[in-house]
């Protein structure tokens, strides 16, 4: 398989997991829960209401210890596929998240710092059809850089800001750095759990002009090693927008001042063709 044939599969991938029943294009909302009790669903009694042609009801109780239990309301809904009464719901950061299905919907509890929200998604959401296809930069040999990873000894803290506002640390393995028209540049990695890939958040002159204002994503596939330096290549052309591009149901980390690029990089995935206003808006300012 050539490098254009391999990009073309990514590219086509790509759209596919967004339209997945369980992708981005099928999130209907996002709310965060109060302390105590919150009554969510589409019935009328609901405290948070959810606009749904599925009844639903449930009861997000969130403790003053930091546990959220969840009472059902509702015929056929299960959570982690058992049926049930009411249980402890695990967050998104915990090793064994929790999903509450019923009919066409699904619940996901998140965590961010010391608050707590669900995230709704329908697979039956008209956004998946009508959502149009991905835009691309044509494939551009000069945007696989080479480049080298630097590891620290220790992973450090990275501060970086959320879409939908607040702050939080995700952990950085290293840094990248790489050579650009004679210009040396630098970019702070993360590391998802234990995935054998490099995660960069950064941002670039094309931002808010042909690419997303709020920046990109880029997934670099990487064994670590005890080596504390690595060599590997940078291919922009496999850049993608983050979630808040495509709902406002995201809570997209932003990429750190230490990743804004001073240059252009004309690669990758495009500003999709339809966008929230409002996130960019919260982004810029």
């Amino acid at each position: 398989m050539n490098n254009l044939s391999s990009l073309k599969y990514f590219q086509q991938e790509r759209e596919a997991k967004l339209r997945e029943p369980n992708g981005w294009l099928s999130v209907i909302g996002l709310y965060w829960l109060s302390p105590g009790d919150n009554s969510v669903g589409s019935k009328n009694d609901c405290t948070i209401q959810i606009s749904s042609l599925v009844s639903f009801k449930f009861t997000f109780d969130l403790r003053a210890d930091q546990s959220v239990y969840v009472s059902n309301e509702s015929d056929g809904a299960t959570l982690n596929g058992q049926a049930f009464y009411k249980e402890q719901m695990h967050c998104d950061e915990s090793a064994s998240p929790s999903l509450l299905c019923i009919d066409s919907v699904s619940i996901e509890l998140l965590r961010r710092n010391d608050l707590f929200a669900i995230r709704v998604k329908d697979k039956n959401n008209p956004k998946i059809s009508t959502f149009p296809k991905i835009n691309w930069y044509p494939e551009n040999p000069s945007m696989k850089i080479p480049a080298v990873f630097i590891q620290y000894e220790k992973p450090q803290l990275i501060p970086v800001n959320l879409a939908l506002g607040g702050k939080y640390h995700l952990k950085s393995p290293g840094y990248i750095t790489f050579e650009f028209n004679k210009i040396n540049h630098r970019l702070e990695t993360i590391r998802q759990g234990q995935s054998n890939q490099l995660f960069l958040i950064f941002k670039d002159k094309t931002n808010g002009h042909s690419t997303y204002s709020g920046g990109r994503f880029l997934f670099i596939p990487f064994e670590f090693t005890k080596h504390r330096t690595s060599h590997l290549v940078i291919d922009f052309n496999r850049a993608i927008s983050p979630p808040c591009a495509f709902t406002e149901a995201a809570t997209c980390p932003l990429a750190p001042r230490e990743n804004y690029l001073p240059i252009e990089i004309p690669a990758g995935e495009k500003n999709p063709p339809t966008h929230q206003l409002s996130i960019n808006t919260a982004i810029e300012n």
